[in-house]
């Protein structure tokens, strides 16, 4: 089907646009390579700064590589470790009860750092433990559950017992059901107050929205339900013998042959959707369909709310479709992104085996590839990385900077202000961080995803490698050394205000929360 097939195009060209950018050889994320015997003459940086270490953990030695995950406030550990054929959960430095095994993906902390969930098996049964609380025991638990609401006050969970399954919300469960939609389909409103999931009763398939159980149909689409942002509404795409249709607060819509990627507004006034009519494929908005083409993305809103934008197919051609007017039409194009302010789109491009970025209808110079466009955050500027050849460079604002060997993964990134930009870069076996223009010192490697800047944008930090220890840089400057720097697991730098940050760093075999004011 050309509209299913078109998504997958999308995906496949955003996905080769931004794999060709280097990585610097030193991603810290094999922290069982750091966990080795290092003598601890750790220099002091040059910087007069306050400087305190907390110890958080120590890693045991019969820890499961790859389980160790860091919490959303950068402040706690966890992870799984497996003594004589049994398995425990170690949540900062303190052992949990033993299982006969703990679930793949698990441990997770809430979304306020609060609280721990996993799934453990014992006695041949499954058990969800969140806080150190054990669950009722069932033959399994739903694959990628637990969750957490988004405000961390709730929790919810899929079980099978025998042929029955069932939700589990804050440890009450709902109606048993024969099967459930899936992890995906498990929902909980922005504020916390609702949920919803897919369940089904022989071979016909429901919504569950707050305990309620919905209409039956044959099917209900992919990654129903959806709530709005402000959790008043909710709506799913479901079938009906030939009938597609989407169901907003139990209203049934205009019919449809195929219908995916229900997409409320930001201010949750308005809904989109893809569709398909016979072998045409559309997109409606607001309930009103839009033009009839051979394929089409899913639709996005601009953060005001007003403009919608979507790729379109028609022909040999794709284009991009802005509040109903088509752009100039490529051999291939990206899903369109809005500005912060509303003000602008822009989309990757390709034709004839070029990559470019086109940037409210202007087209930027091609290359061998480019990576996602990014926008500051006040809509001013824009800038990505780009591939010419061997060569690497950042552009900005349509303005090609310095070529290089390499750029950094994650980066370009703008300062919360949107006046500053910082990536990192490569030339021979030195990488360093550009600054503003400017080239800082170089090492052995720059670690990724580490560059952040202060909430004020005056400060730059970022993880640095110098044979095998790890350097925390703060505006150019070296700091104290350790082990390594801690981003295995979500963790690292984070700037709880405009001077003081923190990190998780290894030593030894322990954990350190290092939190500096200056």
């Amino acid at each position: 089907m050309k509209w299913i097939m078109g998504l997958m195009v999308f995906l496949l060209t955003i996905t080769l646009c931004i794999g060709f950018f280097a990585g610097s050889g030193f991603l810290n994320t094999e922290l069982a390579e750091a966990l080795s015997d290092v003598p601890e003459d750790f220099s002091s940086g040059q910087l007069e700064r306050e400087i305190s270490e907390t110890f958080v953990t120590d890693i045991d030695p019969s820890w499961v590589k790859k389980t160790l995950i860091v919490s959303p406030d950068n402040r706690r550990v966890a992870y799984v470790i497996k003594e004589d054929g049994r398995w425990s959960v170690i949540i900062d430095g303190d052992k949990q009860k033993e299982y006969d095994s703990i679930m793949v993906d698990f441990p997770i902390f809430s979304p306020d750092s609060e609280r721990v969930a996993y799934v453990a098996r014992k006695d041949n049964k499954a058990v969800v433990v969140v806080d150190g609380e054990e669950g009722q025991p069932y033959d399994n638990i739903l694959a990628g559950t637990p969750l957490f609401s988004p405000g961390s006050e709730r929790f919810a969970y899929g079980a099978q017992e025998g042929d029955e399954w069932v939700v589990v919300i804050d440890g009450e469960e709902q109606e048993r059901c024969d099967g459930l939609l899936g992890d995906l389909s498990i929902k909980f409103s922005s504020n916390g107050e609702r949920f919803a999931y897919g369940a089904r009763e022989g071979d016909k398939w429901y919504i569950v929205v707050d305990g309620e159980k919905q209409k039956l149909y044959d099917a209900i689409t992919a990654n129903s339900p959806v709530f709005s942002p402000d959790s008043k509404s909710v709506a799913y795409g479901a079938v009906d013998g030939d009938r597609w249709v989407v169901v907003v607060d139990g209203e049934e819509q205009k019919e449809h042959d195929g219908i995916t990627n229900l997409t409320f507004s930001p201010d949750s006034s308005r809904l989109a959707y893809a569709a398909r009519n016979g072998e045409q494929s559309l997109v409606v908005v607001d309930g009103e369909e839009q033009k009839d083409y051979d394929a089409t993305t899913p639709p996005v809103f601009s953060p005001d709310s007003e403009s919608v934008a979507y790729g379109a197919m028609e022909g040999n051609d794709w284009f991009v479709v802005v509040d109903g007017k088509e752009q100039k039409g490529y051999d291939r194009t990206g899903i369109p992104i809005f500005s912060p302010d509303s003000e602008r789109v822009a989309y990757l491009a390709e034709q004839d085996n070029k990559q470019f970025v086109v940037d409210d209808g202007e087209e930027h110079n091609h290359y061998d590839a480019v990576s996602t466009p990014l926008f500051s955050p006040d809509g001013r500027r824009m800038t990505y990385a780009a591939l010419d050849g061997n060569q690497q460079l950042v552009v900005i604002e349509g303005e090609e900077q310095k070529r290089f060997e390499g750029i950094l993964n994650g980066t370009p990134i703008f300062s919360p202000d949107g006046e500053r930009l910082a990536y990192g870069a490569q030339e021979g076996d030195e990488w360093f961080v550009v600054v503003d223009g400017e080239k800082q010192k170089g090492f052995d490697g720059i670690t990724e995803n580490t560059l952040v800047f202060s909430p004020d944008s005056r400060n730059l930090a970022y993880g640095a490698e110098e044979g095998n220890r790890s350097i925390v840089i703060i505006d150019g400057e070296k700091q104290k050394e350790y082990d390594a720097l801690i981003t295995l697991g979500r963790g690292r730098i984070v700037f709880n205000e405009p001077r003081n940050l923190q990190y998780l760093v290894l030593k030894g075999r322990s954990i350190y929360l290092v939190e500096e004011r200056f």
